[in-house]
């Protein structure tokens, strides 16, 4: 079955949210009831970090910039396998959907049509935000879709697993480290 979406959609730019490394991809994922973590490697401009990468992974990884995005009630959550060069071909590219970036989709009617099915139903077992989000995420061969009440933000050094691990341990905002930054959208 083919989903058709509306042509009053628009893609509007994460700016804040870190971009992605677009030589060492490996975003990682879990989720907590109904939140979604996200982490992967950020972009970075300093030179020879593949030269130390092969040296050294474990060091190289450890001195590691990583976004890790937490999504709040999530929705709807999907990944699809994407070569770089094939983008084009998804049904957001006409609006501008590019390789390496970050949007939220503005009018999303995907979220018309998880609200249109959550009120259809008789059961009416799951709660659904006042306010959703449409998040695009394009990443070195995948592009993900989130669509939850909102995401926060945080930033750190090291392996995206660790950033995972330190999320398990200290779950809150106060428990971190004064070396992790967080924002909110």
């Amino acid at each position: 079955m083919t989903i058709r979406f509306g042509t009053s959609e628009t893609l509007k730019p994460l700016s804040r949210v870190p971009a992605s490394n677009r030589t060492f991809q490996a975003p990682v994922y879990a989720t907590i009831g109904n939140d979604l973590l996200f982490s992967y490697y950020a972009h970075t401009d300093e030179t020879g970090w593949s030269e130390r990468f092969a040296a050294n992974p474990t060091d190289a990884l450890e001195r590691q910039k990583y976004a890790l995005l937490r999504f709040r009630h999530v929705m709807h959550f999907s990944s699809e396998i994407y070569e770089d060069d094939t983008v084009s071909k998804h049904r957001l590219s006409q609006l501008g959907l590019k390789p390496f970036s970050h949007y939220e989709v503005e009018k999303s009617e995907l979220i018309k049509i998880i609200r249109r099915r959550l009120a259809d139903s008789e059961i009416h077992q799951y709660d659904c935000p006042s306010l959703l989000h449409h998040f695009v995420f394009t990443m070195h061969g995948t592009i993900f879709e989130i669509v939850s009440s909102g995401i926060e933000i945080e930033t750190g050094q090291g392996s995206t697993w660790s950033a995972l691990e330190q999320f398990f341990r200290h779950p809150t905002k106060e428990a971190h480290d004064a070396s992790i930054s967080r924002s909110i959208a």
